[in-house]
């Protein structure tokens, strides 16, 4: 089977699918708490997988997420 890429979305997008503030979500990138890449020219726009952030919120909370 092969295995295919993540699909990354921006926070704006996340976030409602989520069912959480925007800003609770960029805290949580910025604090290590759910994986994130940074996307973009200048490496400024975040971006996030809906399926590892919904595994990162079933983690114990004193582990931080591993990003990429």
């Amino acid at each position: 089977m092969e295995k295919t890429e993540p699909v990354l979305v921006d926070i704006a997008t996340a976030a409602p699918v989520l069912g959480m503030a925007r800003s609770s979500l960029y805290r949580m990138c910025k604090e290590g708490l759910v994986p994130s890449y940074s996307a973009g020219p200048r490496k400024r726009g975040v971006r996030v997988c809906l399926t590892e952030i919904k595994e990162a919120l079933r983690r114990p909370a004193n582990q931080k997420a591993v990003s990429a």
